[in-house]
């Protein structure tokens, strides 16, 4: 069960692979954007509920940034981003909604990148995929730490503190 905005630990991946160049294009943006640090932009390639208001979004969107800048806090700019090669990580997820809002839509794929860091240290992005009304979307992020330690998890735990303030 996935819990936005909460503490998981994940085992495993599974690559997804979609023909909608529309969400192709939307994932690769939300990546690269990811990559150069710009968190705004990244944060434009979630979904966000078409029965929220034109405020509510903006609204979203700006909570969106301010999480992703809390989960890469202390991380070196990225030097590479490549799919999963490691099986178990912790991450914290976020997404545009609440849970429940979340409920009506169905989770079809995910995708597990290892990013490496300019002072080598790893990182893991998980990205799941949503159907909307038959089309995929990005609905929920996650941002972590490449294996389960102590350490790991006491960063990761300190991370959903700040994210839940």
């Amino acid at each position: 069960m996935i819990r936005i905005l909460s503490l998981v630990v994940i085992l495993g991946t599974s690559n997804t692979a979609f023909a909608d160049e529309v969400f192709q294009n939307s994932v690769k943006r939300f990546i690269n954007t990811y990559a150069k640090g710009n968190m705004a932009d990244a944060a434009d390639e979630l979904f966000c509920p078409k029965s929220f208001s034109n405020e509510k979004i903006v609204e979203k969107r700006n909570t969106l940034v301010k999480e992703l800048n809390t989960l890469t806090k202390g991380l070196a700019k990225i030097k590479k981003i490549e799919r999963n090669k490691s099986d178990s990580y912790i991450a914290n997820m976020i997404a545009c909604s609440k849970k429940s809002d979340y409920e009506s839509f169905q989770i079809i794929g995910k995708d597990v990148f290892i990013v490496t860091h300019e002072d080598a240290k790893k990182s893991v992005l998980k990205l799941f995929y949503i159907s909307t009304q038959n089309r995929p979307a990005l609905g929920i992020v996650g941002v972590g730490d490449v294996g389960v330690g102590l350490d790991s998890i006491m960063r990761q735990k300190e991370m959903h503190d700040q994210l839940t303030k």
